[in-house]
């Protein structure tokens, strides 16, 4: 039994220092644009053409970007959940492995709000790419 709980602490424990480590872009780029002024948007293009004023407008993401919140919330609220139950019912054994599944939940729900809180992620990622080569 010792060896099953020690196994699932290195998991919990390697795949929570992984998403940390997958999480901090998303920090780095949510500071950056809460920092930068809002520039006035123009009008996308890449190799295979240029956007019209049209294709813009009614672009829109809403749809994906509330399906990806509702998930991340429902799986943070379940997690939750199931450590603070867990915890009550006494089941020392799993206890951190649960906390650590929360915290996984939190840091992919800041991911998710990077996501969300960029109006139009591809003219924004575009450009820092665009920058950085």
């Amino acid at each position: 039994m010792l060896e099953n709980i020690s196994t699932s602490l290195a998991a919990g424990s390697t795949s929570l220092a992984l998403v940390a480590l997958l999480t901090v872009p998303s920090i780095l780029n949510i500071a950056s644009h809460l920092r930068s002024p809002k520039s006035i948007s123009e009008i996308y293009s890449d190799k295979d053409g240029v956007a019209t004023e049209k294709s813009v407008q009614e672009y829109s993401a809403k749809i994906p970007k509330t399906f990806l919140g509702i998930f991340t919330i429902a799986g943070l609220g379940s997690s939750i959940a199931l450590a603070v139950l867990a915890s009550i019912k006494g089941w020392d054994w799993i206890f951190v492995e649960n906390w650590l599944n929360v915290a996984q939940w939190v840091e992919l729900h800041v991911i998710s709000l990077f996501l969300q809180v960029l109006t139009s992620a591809t003219f924004s990622l575009s450009s820092r790419f665009k920058q950085s080569v």
